[in-house]
């Protein structure tokens, strides 16, 4: 179990951002450290196990997730992640399959004029959130949401978006 962990703790903070070709390659190179060091792994069907079940991944399907255990590992490292995922989706795959797994999810535009404003009242109102179309950069604004730059003033968690604070 430990090389499993360390091998999904790797991909979650490392290497989510890279396509499949270079993550197969990074995994390949670190599963053979982990293996030189005595540690062992189990293949990878058996390390998504560890995680979900065979029903949370026949659901997710069903949801419009596509049959690959690539796509799998994917949906797996955003379930467990405590960080902002940056998806890379030209085809739209996870896209819609997180509109079809997340109830009330609001979809901006990166381009929004308003975006700064929309985003503010949805985090005060606890609205799920997805930026679309984002492009290489991001505004500024956002950095401290992105970050999670929270504080606390009382028992209230506050956020300051551009010249907003966000409660």
């Amino acid at each position: 179990i430990l090389g499993d962990l360390l091998l999904v703790s790797s991909m979650s903070c490392y290497l989510s951002a890279f396509t499949r070709k270079v993550r197969e390659e990074a995994l390949e190179n670190f599963s053979d450290l982990l293996k030189q060091k005595e540690i062992k792994i189990s293949d990878n069907k058996t390390r998504i196990a560890l995680f979900l079940s065979e029903m949370n991944i026949k659901q997710w399907e069903k949801l419009g997730l596509p049959t690959h255990d690539f796509y799998t590992m994917n949906s797996l490292i955003l379930s467990i992640c405590n960080r902002w995922p940056l998806i890379v989706d030209p085809e739209q795959q996870a896209t819609n399959w997180i509109r079809n797994i997340e109830d009330s999810l609001m979809l901006i535009d990166a381009s929004d004029a308003n975006l700064i404003q929309k985003i503010s009242q949805n985090v005060s109102q606890g609205v799920k959130t997805l930026i679309f179309n984002v492009r290489k950069t991001i505004d500024s604004n956002l950095d401290n949401l992105i970050q999670k730059k929270f504080y606390m003033r009382g028992n209230q968690k506050f956020l300051i978006l551009g010249d907003l604070e966000v409660p």
